[in-house]
């Protein structure tokens, strides 16, 4: 509960509801908070995974660029574990979704500036900062983990459903000769 009022209420407001699973981890405390702040708490059946597909499959998708950077880096103590798990977030939410936006985008209408882009802008400092080897230099590495771990996912996902599709009908088998106009 403090958690979603640190990260999420305080920064967006109170949501209207909140969808969530039978786990323990949201009984009474949890759901008397929403409550409290007059949040609909709506419970998915038990035999229903599918209600709560979208967020488990975005934790997948999270979950798996975090564990590329921990064991890529070699993520041993808590505060380079906290430090993955921003750079995977970070990577996460700048990944163009199909609505041609990111999440940064759809929520706060730009894309957060990224000091440890060297070519935002010609600013030596940041260049110097990210060859130095230190903090920032050791996040914006995870950074490039993170995103390299998320295409992987995804061209492994396209290839999946590439290859489970099937060759095409003879129905929709086209020749296309040059100067053919595809309309989509």
């Amino acid at each position: 509960a403090r958690k979603l009022m640190r990260h999420w209420i305080s920064q967006f407001g109170a949501p209207l509801k909140i969808v969530h699973d039978q786990g323990g981890e949201v009984e009474r405390d949890f759901v008397a908070y929403l409550e409290d702040l007059s949040i609909h708490a709506e419970v998915t059946g038990s035999h229903a995974p599918w209600q709560l597909a979208l967020g488990e499959r975005h934790g997948g998708i999270l979950g798996n660029s975090w564990q590329a950077v921990i064991h890529e880096h070699q993520c041993e103590d808590r505060s380079s574990v906290k430090l993955a798990l921003d750079s995977a977030l970070l990577a996460k939410n700048s990944t163009v979704t199909r609505n041609g936006f990111t999440a940064n985008q759809a929520v706060f209408g730009h894309e957060p500036r990224d000091p440890t882009n060297p070519h935002a802008d010609d600013d030596e400092t940041n260049i110097t900062a990210l060859q130095a080897g230190g903090e920032v230099g050791r996040a914006a590495a995870m950074r490039h983990t993170a995103k390299m771990a998320l295409l992987k996912l995804s061209v492994t996902d396209k290839l999946r459903r590439a290859m489970t599709r099937g060759p095409p009908s003879k129905a929709s088998q086209h020749e296309f000769l040059p100067g053919t106009r595809i309309l989509s």
